[in-house]
């Protein structure tokens, strides 16, 4: 082979030899870097874990494998040798499993008991979902505060607790708790006779954070059982907004949506990291919350007229498609004005006001995604340029878009140390 030739085949005496490299090339590329998800509860933070994780991995050309939790530490290890997988996302139970000892771990959940071992954990920082809890009761001006926990012996849920009782110090104001027996299952009857008479003993009105949404849910109908009037009495917010479970309480459950797709994003951005050998992995990383889903659990307003109710409920679901006012004002069957004026008594703003603050909370909810860009949030939370978009926002939110996304983007990478 003449030396030209020898060079332009990579340095190949023979054809044979290129041909080797080609097949080899060829296994190469076909082995794409793999994450397994292993799937636990199969509720909607699971399936927004799921969104975040492959995105992160699509930008690294990497995939996901979702398979069912395995029943047993034998299987796991069966589906370890099957995959032969660069790194592993899943629950707690995980956490000291000799079986990862060899590949990347990432645990993601709530703040919660972290077993030695070799994984890494991604959790829901309690602080800032309180706060925003906080924020939408204290907008109700009831001077009396509670939290029903889920039990005692779960971190997260205690810290969940601590984190609701000092953002309401900071107003000088206190709270009663509420901590079921941890040898009661969830449904015991027991256990709802306890939750009913701490609900009766509470002074009214109140105001309550609910440990979550299955808390939340127990607690409106342990209320509808004593005659407690939500949210005239007692309003409730819960955490998770696991939209089945808040939507079939009744009332409708106001709820605190963590923002689970960045769990499930930092989960693939640190297996990267640990994939690649980097020491610098933090063993624990937070994310954040994303909005508050008001409903009518604590909309005392909204509750009384079902018209307005409606209205605020098609808001909700349509306002990033583009909806208008007449679109809404065609709900109540009356005149333009008929129908603004029942909307701002039941609401206290109008109906296109309603559309607006829709718009905006949809735009922040995208803006704590990573790699979407500014341009592409505007249609996407229903407006048709992005001026306009800027100018509303930067009239509710005293910053501008950009600005707003950096002091988000600011305050996640404060909260993780880095």
């Amino acid at each position: 082979m003449a030396p030209s030739l020898r060079r332009l085949a990579g340095g190949f005496d023979t054809m044979d030899g290129i041909d080797r490299q080609h097949r080899r090339d060829g296994r190469e590329r076909a082995r794409e870097r793999t994450i397994l998800y292993f799937q636990g509860l199969r509720c909607e933070a699971d399936r927004l874990n799921i969104a975040g994780l492959t995105d992160s991995a699509r930008a690294h050309g990497w995939t996901v494998q979702i398979l069912a939790m395995p029943a047993d530490v034998r299987t796991m290890r069966s589906l370890l040798e099957l995959w032969k997988p660069d790194g592993v996302v899943g629950g707690l139970q995980f956490a000291g499993m000799r079986a990862f000892a060899s590949v990347p771990l990432v645990v993601i959940g709530s703040p919660g008991n972290r077993p030695r071992g070799y994984a890494r954990y991604v959790e829901n920082d309690p602080v800032p979902t309180v706060s925003l809890a906080v924020e939408e009761l204290r907008r109700l001006h009831y001077p009396d505060y509670g939290f029903a926990g889920a039990c005692t012996d779960e971190p997260w849920c205690t810290e969940r607790e601590k984190a609701f009782r000092a953002a309401l110090a900071r107003y000088g104001l206190g709270c009663r708790s509420f901590f079921p027996d941890a040898r009661q299952t969830e449904d015991a009857p027991a256990r709802h006779r306890a939750l009913r008479a701490w609900l009766a003993d509470l002074t009214k009105p109140c105001a309550l954070l609910a440990a979550n949404d299955t808390v939340g849910r127990s607690v409106l109908a342990a209320a509808k059982a004593l005659g407690i009037r939500v949210p005239d009495d007692l309003a409730v917010c819960a955490v998770d907004n696991d939209t089945e479970t808040c939507l079939h309480a009744s009332p409708t459950l106001t709820s605190i949506e963590p923002d689970f797709f960045a769990g499930g994003f930092l989960a693939g951005e640190l297996l990267v990291r640990l994939a690649a050998k980097d020491g610098d992995v933090p063993r624990v990383s937070t994310f954040g919350a994303l909005r508050v889903w008001r409903r009518e659990s604590t909309s005392p307003a909204v509750v009384r007229d079902s018209l307005a109710r409606k209205a605020l409920s098609c808001i909700a679901a349509r306002a990033a498609s583009g909806l208008a006012a007449a679109d809404v004002v065609r709900l109540f069957d009356c005149s333009r004005r008929s129908a603004e004026m029942r909307f701002r008594r039941a609401t206290g703003m109008s109906i296109q006001e309603a559309i607006l603050a829709e718009r905006v909370e949809t735009a922040k909810a995208l803006m704590r995604r990573p790699g979407l860009k500014l341009e592409a949030i505007a249609p996407l939370s229903g407006w048709k340029t992005y001026s306009v978009f800027r100018r509303h926002f930067t009239a509710a939110c005293g910053l501008s878009p950009s600005d707003w996304r950096a002091s988000r983007a600011a305050a996640a990478l404060s909260r993780n140390g880095q």
